[in-house]
């Protein structure tokens, strides 16, 4: 794990995190349009955290 580099986010939440912390990002997209892009962002993670994959049915069928 080579510390120069940081990690790249791994999943959307954690990347509405790293957009959020990222100060010089906020400023050059502007802070209002940050907060509304994380609003949309938050709700589309939310819709994706809820949703129930294929897989998921088939794998746990049995134990449903």
């Amino acid at each position: 794990d080579d510390q120069r580099y940081p990690s790249v986010p791994l999943s959307l939440w954690e990347g509405l995190q790293a957009v959020q912390a990222d100060n010089v990002l906020c400023v050059a997209l502007d802070a209002e349009f940050v907060a509304m892009y994380h609003g949309v962002m938050l709700l589309t993670w939310r819709r994706f955290q809820s949703y129930v994959t294929d897989w998921e049915f088939s794998e746990y069928r049995e134990v449903l």
